[in-house]
């Protein structure tokens, strides 16, 4: 199993929790208050019902009454009439009832005033008016609770759609606040569900952290320090199983003797600061042992009191026995550089000796031809005078060849000192110094801008010498011979080019190019003593940097080497 813990999905939010919780309470809210609202629109409706009803029974009275009015016998007895008394009584009974039934509306009422009394005149001294009064009254009367009854009918109506009204939106906005509770319910048990889930992928995570760990880890228990819990790294270390451990062994009963006497060394005050860590050797089932580094601190309860150890290890025996091969190896490795730092010091003073010690022979030897060839030249004949010619020929070769063995011999022993160095400055004046040597040259030669360096003047001035001097030499056999100094930047560093258009070289005797006394042309050729490559080869190895060439036969060469920029 992996130790990586995976990403943390979304958890159950206390805003999503409110959120689920105010959903619900709206709901309950709103199905009360719609409850409560549809109760009090359906009384409304149920009183305008109600006045509905009553005004037709006004209405039915009314109709009822003017059916009497118009069924009164009225004989003409010129402007006075008679009424039918029966019919009279009834109409006056009619009155009464009405009187009863509009007893909510003053205007009825007045109006009934106004018929009681015509209908008293009727029974005393009838006349036409009143009789039309009468009929007159009670058609205005009509017409008043007809015009009630729209109203109150439309406002019934009213009320009973409101009421609907208000329990269709109540109910689906209820119903819409239930869902979203439902949607949220659910979307809270996806999240506590993948809540649970990573909390599980992370508890075995981190149980296979701890029993895979590279270190081994336990925990005991006071007071008697045996084992609580321990991971399987330190298991396989001391090849028990867990059942063997826990409750039953203490750590220091697998320790050897000496590591016992350590930790018995170390005081309880030593203990409980916990501070750095103590090398100890294990004792193995098979009874090997390992060397491991332990660290312990205290595990206390919320009194502060110590409950037990937490202890960690780390395996060193490998890193134990690499040091011991290391440090042997090391022991070894300044045995091998002491023999052969000496071994090349007195080669280096065989060499600087036999040099030294044959530039005496050589310059008497040059001496004598000298004066033969002045004192006796017409004796020795044209012959002798080519032979002695030979040897003062070999003898300024061997001399130079000489020289150049102690320059090289010299740098083993020189120390480097570094400066400041302007490298176009002092490129112009080797090329300038060379032209003198020489004479007039004909070849061109290009200084180009060449970057400081820090590094030894006269060291690098004889490197620049003996690499545009070969570019002279090698090129001299053109027409148009041309040598360029420039310099590039790779990699941060400043690298210094001098390349001709001369002889060039066959790579495949790259292997020679700077070793000492290993030439690729012949003498007769190009004459030299083949340690000028070699020279500068130490000198740009002295400095830290590195030196390269290339080449073509016909074609012409070019050298490459690094110094140190400016201020390195």
């Amino acid at each position: 199993m992996s130790s990586a813990l995976p990403d943390r999905p979304p958890t159950p939010s206390a805003s999503r929790i409110d959120a689920t919780l105010l959903a619900t309470v709206l709901a309950g809210l709103l199905l009360l208050g719609v409850a409560v609202s549809s109760l009090v629109q359906l009384r409304h409706s149920s009183d305008e019902r109600a006045w509905v009803a009553h005004t037709r029974a006004v209405i039915d009275e009314l109709t009822e009454a003017k059916s009497l009015a118009k069924a009164l016998e009225f004989p003409a007895l010129g402007p006075v009439v008679a009424a039918d008394p029966p019919k009279l009584s009834a109409l006056e009974s009619s009155a009464g009832a009405l009187r009863k039934l509009t007893a909510d509306n003053p205007d009825q009422q007045r109006r009934l005033d106004r018929l009681g009394s015509a209908l008293e005149r009727l029974h005393t001294a009838p006349t036409l008016a009143d009789a039309t009064f009468v009929a007159s009254t009670l058609d205005e009367m009509q017409t008043h609770e007809r015009a009630l009854l729209a109203g109150r009918g439309a406002r019934a109506k009213a009320a009973n759609e409101r009421a609907e009204l208000l329990v269709l939106v109540g109910n689906a906005l209820a119903f819409a606040l239930v869902g979203y509770s439902v949607w949220q319910s659910r979307r809270e048990i996806r999240a506590r569900k993948a809540a649970q889930d990573l909390a599980d992928e992370q508890r075995r995570a981190a149980e296979d952290l701890y029993n895979q760990a590279p270190c081994g880890y336990h925990v005991s228990r006071s007071p008697d320090l045996v084992y609580d819990r321990v991971n399987d790294t330190e298991l396989a270390w001391l090849g028990r199983s867990r059942e063997e451990l826990i409750g039953k062994k203490r750590f220091f009963d697998f320790l050897t003797p000496e590591s016992k006497a350590k930790i018995d060394a170390l005081s309880m005050a030593d203990r409980l600061a916990a501070k750095g860590s103590i090398e100890l050797d294990l004792v193995r089932h098979d009874g090997s042992t390992l060397t491991v580094t332990v660290a312990s601190s205290p595990a206390r309860d919320a009194a502060g009191e110590v409950t037990g150890w937490r202890t960690t290890l780390f395996d060193i025996d490998e890193r134990k026995k690499s040091a011991r091969e290391t440090e042997a190896l090391r022991k070894e490795l300044e045995i091998r550089a002491a023999s052969l730092e000496e071994v090349n010091k007195d080669l280096e003073s065989f060499s600087y000796s036999i040099s030294h010690d044959l530039r005496a022979p050589l310059r008497a030897i040059g001496g004598f031809a000298r004066i033969l060839e002045e004192d006796h030249g017409e004796a020795l004949g044209p012959e002798g005078l080519r032979v002695l010619g030979v040897v003062r020929s070999n003898t300024s070769r061997m001399s130079q060849l000489v020289d150049d063995l102690l320059t090289f011999s010299r740098l083993g022993r020189k120390s480097v000192a570094r400066v400041d160095l302007d490298m176009k400055r002092l490129a112009e004046d080797v090329v300038e110094e060379l032209r003198n040597q020489a004479g007039a040259l004909s070849a061109e030669v290009i200084v180009g801008d060449l970057p400081r360096a820090h590094a030894d003047a006269r060291l690098v001035r004889q490197v620049l010498v003996n690499l545009v001097s070969n570019a002279l030499k090698y090129s001299s056999g053109k027409e148009s011979a041309r040598v360029e100094v420039t310099a590039t930047e790779e990699d941060g560093a400043a690298v210094y080019h001098v390349k001709d258009n001369g002889a060039g070289f066959d790579m495949q005797g790259y292997e020679k190019l700077f070793g000492v006394f290993q030439r690729l042309h012949r003498h007769e050729e190009f004459p030299g003593t083949g340690v000028g490559l070699a020279i500068a080869h130490r000198v740009v190895s002295k400095h830290g940097g590195k030196i390269w060439g290339e080449g073509a036969v016909g074609v012409g060469a070019e050298f490459h080497f690094t110094l140190p920029k400016e201020g390195v």
